[in-house]
């Protein structure tokens, strides 16, 4: 939950009115976790999540101010 607060609900690529319509699909993927099929940490090195809910996303579009 902290790697989509941190990372994904600041990416121009989220869609927080619907997580299902949101252009990243590694998005879609950490959402499914919460029912038991979260990506693998092979998925997750793409996108630099490592389990640190600190780090960083390497595709995160920051949204405009």
């Amino acid at each position: 939950m902290d790697w989509i607060s941190n990372n994904c609900e600041r990416c121009a690529k989220y869609n927080r009115e619907s997580a299902a319509d949101t252009e990243c699909e590694f998005s879609n993927k950490l959402g499914m976790g919460f029912f038991g099929e979260a990506p693998t940490p092979e998925e997750g090195a793409a996108y630099n999540c490592n389990g640190d809910p600190k780090t960083k996303c390497s595709q995160l579009i920051a949204l405009s101010a």
